[in-house]
């Protein structure tokens, strides 16, 4: 861009030169060009101006001889030209020199401006003569001002410039110079204020140089202000913040003091006293006093004075509880400061001879209030940051002291009854110190605390026993495995451990159960003797265990009549089994049932089997039956595995004093045993034998055997012959037990025998015996008849409900057999219905049925007019005596088990047959 400016300067300077020559002629070809060269070279530097120089030069030759020809043939003209050029590179060489010395400048002076606009410094002169005052922008932005009337001037007259000024700071000035100026200084500096238009001051710092006139005195002032209003600032924080830490640093040594003299007070006045002194000094007050609450919520109580007079202390004493200063404090748990512009305090304050006052509470752990800290004051007084800390830090000390002080009461009080509480207790406890060895090692303990019950447990007083070492008094003690490495590990671990251990040394003898905890790097043992629980427990178990075997000897015995019954049941439905089978197996079932209704009557009495007191029917039986009916029960297994039974009874009768059932029980289970334990297609035999006296029967087989070792174990419950990985087809290993509880309540014996696995097994059964010689015997029982129903002269109506539809229409089979008119219901209110409409003469029914039970239907029934005389007979599966009272109760007549006895129910039904009216048998 300067290139193009030269350029149109050349322009200009030609088109000039062209517009004069008509009348200069071509003698002055340059007279335009050198100023527009000067001017080029001064605005756009030697470069540019070069242009102008050029342009100059081809205007010259043109306008010389001969005239636009450019082809100067005269010397003078070439002379000229010469000189032209000579004189041009001149001109645009200073032209350009001019032009950057005159940039230099300019950078100069701006930079001399961004300076002072920069940094603050703002630049004066004051001229002494003339009174007057030149201040750079900067200056009057310090001082707040701007120029006043002086058209935006940045000199004014002195006494203006003074005007805005503090007068303080202007005569300060003033001095300052004539002190300076007569000591012969030519430059000093000084630190002044000047007020800012919004009120706040400024501190400046300037630096002065004094001009002096040939004769010495001072003509002008020149210098710079800048703006140190910050460091003055900082200057007096710093001043203020060592004030301070002097102040704190004294405050510290004080407290210090305090707490060392504290460490040696033991007894709370004098410490709640140092406190107050200490404070009262700090805070220079006239006195105070530390006021407590007492824990209960009774009257407030002064616990220290310091600088009180009596009679201040007195009149204190008596506003204690007041609507005084403290006592706000106290209840409203917050500092409280009055002097006497409150007119509320005056009296007060008269009374206590005091002008101010300053309570600060005293706060527990817990936020309680303990007490408060009171200062009085000769003059109304605020407290400030520093009294108000050292109030609070005097506050938390005493707080301290006060609650360690409450704490060691109770502690001493809780001990106290910790004591009493453990030498009346009948549980025994002691605290046991570990002793070491040389290398740190618990190798005993001791007995630093024992209770009169532990010492009495250990048969000694306790005077004897605190302070010895365990191994030393009661020898023995560690060896009960892992006994001392649990109090170790309580000892080092801070664990609790709880244990029960026996005793069998020393004389303590029994079960204990241990508690020990950590305490104080010592244990501390609670025990109890528990001797008597574990004797319970042990009942417990036998009683559970007596349970359990009740319920395995349920099962056991119920299951064992179904085969026989399954068998029979199997027979009479074959159509190709003969009369006879079949009334045998009618015999069988009805046998096998009879047995498990007695079964059922033994086992559902728990009371009796918990107690062990399980009853034998005994009665005068023959052996051979007893064999008979053993076989009969054995007899599917054994024929089942194929087995060759042997039966070799003595050839005449053999009659025995013995519960028949109960001992074909024992002989069934024994063949079934044999049966188990011997592979397929083995020899069972079953012998018996009588000498003097004693019956002896064998079962004997070829089976897998008893080890010896194992002989013993055989007749305990839940024991099998089998390993224990292969009981199949085991049972629950409860037959042999069974077998020998049952023999011994005959008063005989049972024994095992075998030579070893795979030898086979032989068990003994010994019983006491009548004559084997006896040919027949007069108590001997003959088979009893099928039961039937007597033939009746007359038909009932009966109503049978149940809701097991086989039983209910089984029964109502056999009674319409008999000739009965007999009608069935299969839940309570079927049962209503039908009675309503059946009016029967006789109603057996079922308790459990649904929608109405039993007894609810035999109610109802009894509540209607026609049910007054109607025979109610329950028949159910609950046959305890309490089901007989609920049943009887309930407004039946008569109550029966299942399976119903026939015979019986037919002797009941003849016998209603008497008491219903005639009338109604038709």
């Amino acid at each position: 861009m300067r290139f193009g400016f030269a350029a149109m300067f050349a322009g200009v300077a030609v088109g000039l030169q062209w517009a004069i020559q008509p009348w200069v002629g071509s003698r002055v070809p340059f007279l335009f060009i050198l100023p527009m060269l000067l001017l080029a070279a001064n605005l756009f530097g030697r470069g540019p101006s070069a242009i102008v120089l050029l342009a100059g030069l081809v205007n010259g030759a043109y306008w010389m001889a001969p005239v636009g020809q450019m082809d100067v043939s005269d010397l003078p003209d070439r002379i000229s030209l010469l000189a032209y050029m000579v004189v041009g590179t001149l001109l645009a060489f200073f032209g350009g020199r001019l032009r950057l010395v005159s940039d230099r400048a300019a950078d100069a002076e701006r930079r001399l401006g961004l300076a002072q606009e920069n940094t603050g410094v703002g630049l004066f002169e004051i001229d002494l003569i003339n009174r007057t005052i030149f201040a750079s922008p900067a200056l009057w932005r310090l001082v707040g001002r701007t120029p006043g009337n002086t058209g935006g001037s940045d000199t004014v007259s002195l006494d203006e410039w003074n005007a805005g000024r503090i007068p303080a700071e202007v005569e300060e000035g003033r001095a300052a110079l004539k002190r300076n100026a007569d000591r012969g200084v030519s430059v000093y500096e000084r630190e002044h204020r000047v007020r800012l238009p919004d009120g706040s001051m400024r501190w400046l710092m300037s630096k002065v140089h004094i001009e002096r006139s040939p004769e010495g005195r001072a003509v002008r002032l020149r210098g710079a202000s800048v703006d140190v209003t910050e460091r003055k600032r900082i200057d007096d924080l710093l001043a203020r913040t060592r004030a301070e830490l002097q102040q704190q640093v004294a405050d510290l040594q004080q407290l210090h003091a305090l707490s060392s003299r504290l460490l040696e007070l033991t007894d709370i006045p004098r410490q709640l006293h140092a406190i107050l002194e200490t404070l009262v000094d700090l805070h220079a007050s006239q006195g105070g006093a530390v006021i407590l609450c007492m824990p209960d919520g009774g009257p407030l109580e002064i616990g220290a004075v310091a600088g009180l007079s009596e009679p201040q202390t007195g009149t204190l004493k008596t506003r204690l509880d007041e609507s005084t200063p403290w006592h706000v404090a106290s209840t409203e748990r917050r500092r409280v400061v009055q002097d006497d512009h409150d007119a509320a305090f005056r009296p007060l304050a008269d009374a206590l001879g005091c002008r101010g006052v300053h309570c600060t509470p005293l706060a527990g752990p817990g936020g309680e209030i303990l007490g408060v800290i009171t200062l009085f004051f000769d003059a109304p007084h605020r407290l400030d940051e520093r009294e108000i800390r050292l109030a609070d830090i005097c506050a938390r000390k005493a707080a301290v002291f006060i609650e360690r002080f409450r704490a060691q009461v109770i502690a001493t009080e809780r001990d106290q009854r910790f004591r009493v509480a453990l030498e009346s207790s009948a549980v025994p406890f002691t605290v046991l110190a570990p002793v070491r060895n040389r290398q740190s090692r618990i190798v005993d303990f001791r007995w630093s605390y024992i209770n009169t019950a532990a010492a009495r447990t250990m048969h000694r007083p306790p005077t004897e026993l605190i302070g010895q070492q365990i191994r030393e008094v009661l020898p023995g003690t560690w060896d009960e495995p892992g006994l001392f490495d649990a109090y170790v590990s309580v000892a080092e671990q801070g664990v609790t451990r709880e244990f029960e251990l026996r005793s069998e040394a020393n004389g303590i003898i029994g079960w204990f159960h241990v508690v020990a905890s950590p305490l104080q790097h010592s244990v501390a043992v609670w025990f109890a003797d528990v001797t008597d629980r574990k004797r319970q427990e042990e009942a417990l178990r036998e009683a559970d265990q007596r349970k359990d075997e009740f319920l395995a000897t349920l099962a056991h015995e119920l299951r064992n009549p179904l085969a026989p019954i399954r068998q029979a049941a199997l027979i009479s439905k074959s159509p190709t089994a003969t009369d006879a089978q079949k009334r045998w197996s009618h015999e069988v079932i009805d046998r096998q049932v009879q047995h498990m209704a007695i079964l059922l009557d033994d086992l559902l009495d728990v009371s009796r089997i918990t107690r062990g007191k399980l009853h034998l029917r005994k009665e005068h039986t023959e052996l051979a039956a007893v064999v008979d009916a053993a076989v009969e029960t054995a007899r599917p297994l054994i024929d089942l595995k194929h087995h060759h039974l042997i039966i070799d009874l003595p050839p005449r009768p053999v009659h025995i004093e013995a519960d028949r059932l109960r001992l074909a029980q024992v002989l069934a289970n024994l063949l079934t045993n044999a049966a188990k334990y011997t592979d397929a297609g083995g020899r069972i035999r079953i012998d018996a034998a009588v000498q003097e006296g004693e019956l002896t029967i064998r079962v004997t087989d070829n089976g897998i055997g008893i080890r010896p070792d194992a002989l013993a174990e055989v007749f305990q419950m839940f024991t099998q012959v089998r390993p224990s990985h292969d009981r199949a087809g085991g049972g629950l290993g409860i037959g042999l037990a069974l077998a020998r509880a049952l023999v011994e309540m005959h008063g005989g014996t049972i024994t095992a025998n075998s030579r070893g696995p795979g030898q086979g097994s032989e068990f003994t059964v010994q019983l006491p015996a009548f004559a084997a010689e006896e040919a027949a015997s007069p108590g001997a029982v003959p088979a009893a008849p099928a039961e039937t129903m007597p033939a009746s002269a007359a038909p009932l109506r009966i109503l049978v409900a149940d809701d097991n539809r086989d039983g209910a229409q089984t029964l109502a089979t056999f009674l319409r057999m008999e000739g009965h008119d007999v009608q069935v219901g299969f839940d309570g209110e079927e049962a209503l219905a039908v009675f309503t409409d059946f009016r029967p003469h006789a109603v057996l029914l079922d308790i459990g049925m649904p929608k109405l039970t039993g007894d609810q239907v035999a109610r109802r029934i009894r509540a209607l007019p026609e049910g007054h005389d109607t025979i109610l007979i329950a028949i159910t599966g609950w046959g305890q005596d309490k089901d007989r009272r609920q049943a009887l109760d309930a407004g039946f007549d008569h109550h029966l088990t299942k399976p119903v006895d026939l015979q019986k129910l037919g002797n009941l039904i003849d016998t209603a047959k008497l008491t219903i009216p005639a009338s109604t048998l038709n």
